[in-house]
């Protein structure tokens, strides 16, 4: 079923949390065979440009 599916597009969003932190959001709207609307949100917290695992 994931093969046939349609292209989606994501939107990104980076917020500046701190001189040393940043944070990016993704935005993902798809819609299912009913035609119904569902969104994928993922952040990311980079930290001094690593990866933060503690948040």
């Amino acid at each position: 079923m994931l093969g046939n599916s349609a292209p989606a597009f994501a939107s990104i969003h980076t917020y500046p949390e701190s001189p040393t932190q940043v944070m990016y959001r993704s935005k993902q709207s798809l819609r299912d065979v009913k035609d119904q609307a569902w969104q994928v949100v993922l952040f990311k917290r980079l930290k001094m440009g690593a990866v933060d695992l503690t948040a």
